[in-house]
């Protein structure tokens, strides 16, 4: 492909001439430390893509079948329209390094030199000397210069986004294409793994999907006991003070916040099941009155063998000093100052992606997984370095709930009406682990009815995508590949594997013809989060 090597033509010519010039500006104050750690990033992206252009083969003389066999058509078709537009940033780069010599070139010729033109470093020299001699001038350069470089580190962060999309689509439509290949191959950390029936690793997984099923009917049964009186009730998402089976939960009861915890148990014998609440509320009630008595409840509908709850009061707080803090959607959408309440660090937004990815593990198919996003999440990292999130009981973005309600339908539409609530509960954990992942909320999400999938629009300030005239950040499309490797540069490979694993659930025909949601869910993203824990 051609546009491979002029995209490495660029930016190699770009990188020498910046590697020249700062040395030829080595009596101006910060201009070639600044212009020499561009040349080294030029470099660094040099690199990538001829280490991808190697792990591929790809070259001038093979004919385009070379990459149908490859990537198939489709990602053909995809890949090389992420490499011209590679080519056209490498360019810009490039005529951008160009337009900075001119600036110096000015001093002494009436017109700049053509790019075509050799850099001469004779020139340059006396064009700088003559410059450095008046104050004013090299003042007026110097700003000049910096700003020029401002707007290359731009290109340079779009450059590199590219190369993070380009190797992203290169493994995904690569293993689309050769599936049997990937099955019979041991995969490096990161990448998706197979697993065959009687390994070690699917009897573990096959596990975990039992505990999160039994873990989702007893979520379900608690839905059951909040009745939709129930004010201000939170369920915790991540509490690890407690013991796995239980549910932490905060609520408002008499116009008091109260925390209390359920844990799943048998009911002592001789214990009428008829006399038990079958509310939160009401089981709250009759604790206050006893508090040194067991207290039990029966949801609505449940077995009286299996299907009872203990109620009980946490020994130290864990829900209540989340109460006043902000959602994440406030977070994401607020500028961080020195004054600002909380600050999402690196560290903390993973923390509670895997958190989130955790819990929502638990929650699909209930009645509670609907709730999952920005709006109805808050966060906090305790003394001991561990982090609590919990989530509102409620319907928060009305868009973003008309948005995914009218992509299931579609989708079920053209699946044979298959019952799709998973499919989409998945997408949303998706969705708030990749707002967490870009620091950056998703405005909406829309359908591409001639496509068939869902659209997605997150805010970004990236110079050229999304920024209005007013400069507040306006949203851009992007697909779940887009995303991920956004949230790679972002974060960490292991949260963009998680996101992506999440937003394509939606997005690929694939997953959405196939019944093992839930084991993909453990395979790809809960795998990804023990490695990040």
């Amino acid at each position: 492909m051609a546009e491979v090597q002029g995209t490495i033509s660029s930016l190699q010519i770009a990188q020498q001439l910046l590697r020249d010039f700062s040395e030829s500006c080595q009596q101006f104050t910060m201009l070639p430390d600044r212009l020499l750690d561009i040349s080294v990033d030029l470099h660094a992206a040099d690199l990538s893509l001829q280490n991808w252009q190697t792990k591929y083969d790809v070259q001038d003389r093979r004919p385009i079948v070379y990459m149908h066999v490859l990537f198939g058509r489709p990602g053909t078709e995809q890949i090389k329209r992420t490499l011209d537009g590679l080519k056209a940033v490498a360019r810009t780069i490039r005529e951008d390094v160009w337009k900075i010599i001119g600036r110096a070139l000015r001093a002494k010729l009436l017109n700049t030199p053509d790019e075509d033109s050799r850099y001469n470093k004779v020139l340059v020299k006396d064009c700088l000397n003559t410059i450095r001699r008046s104050r004013l001038r090299s003042r007026d350069f110097t700003i000049s210069v910096l700003r020029k470089a401002d707007y290359l580190e731009m290109r340079l962060d779009r450059l590199h986004r590219k190369l993070s999309l380009l190797e992203r689509y290169s493994e995904h439509y690569l293993e689309k294409e050769h599936p049997d290949i990937y099955q019979r191959i041991r995969r490096l950390p990161g990448r998706r793994v197979i697993l065959k029936i009687g390994h070690p690793k699917h009897t573990a997984m096959q596990d975990s999907i039992v505990k999160a099923k039994s873990a989702r009917k007893d979520a379900e049964l608690l839905y059951r006991a909040s009745p939709p009186g129930t004010k201000n009730l939170h369920i915790g998402l991540a509490v690890p003070q407690i013991h796995p089976k239980d549910f932490a939960f905060l609520l408002e009861h008499h116009g008091l916040t109260r925390e209390v915890l359920l844990s799943p148990k048998l009911l002592p014998p001789l214990t009428d099941p008829s006399t038990l609440p079958s509310t939160i509320p009401k089981t709250l009630s009759s604790l206050l009155r006893h508090k040194d008595e067991s207290c039990y409840i029966l949801p609505p509908d449940a077995n009286p063998k299996n299907g009872a709850f203990q109620l009980s009061f946490p020994a130290t707080p864990l829900l209540t000093d989340l109460e006043h803090k902000d959602p994440l959607s406030a977070l994401l959408r607020a500028p961080e100052t020195a004054f600002s309440p909380q600050i999402l660090y690196p560290l903390d937004r993973c923390a509670v992606a895997c958190g989130v990815a955790s819990a929502a593990f638990r929650l699909l198919g209930s009645p509670w997984a609907p709730f999952l996003e920005c709006g109805n999440v808050r966060w906090r990292r305790g003394k001991e370095g561990r982090w609590t999130c919990m989530m509102r009981a409620a319907v928060g973005d009305q868009g973003l709930k008309r948005g995914l309600e009218r992509c299931e339908r579609e989708a079920r539409e053209g699946f044979g009406r298959r019952d799709l609530r998973v499919h989409t509960q998945v997408f949303r954990a998706g969705l708030v682990m990749a707002e967490l992942g870009l620091k950056r909320a998703v405005s909406y999400v829309d359908f591409d009815a001639d496509a068939k999938v869902p659209r997605i629009f997150v805010e970004t300030r990236h110079e050229g995508r999304g920024s209005g005239r007013d400069g507040r950040s306006e949203p851009v499309e992007m697909d779940a590949m887009e995303i991920a490797a956004e949230v790679e540069r972002e974060t960490n490979l292991h949260l963009a594997n998680m996101v992506f694993s999440c937003l394509e659930v939606l997005q690929e025909k694939g997953t959405l013809a196939g019944d093992k949601v839930e084991e993909r869910f453990c395979s790809d993203v809960l795998e990804e989060v023990k490695k990040l824990e």
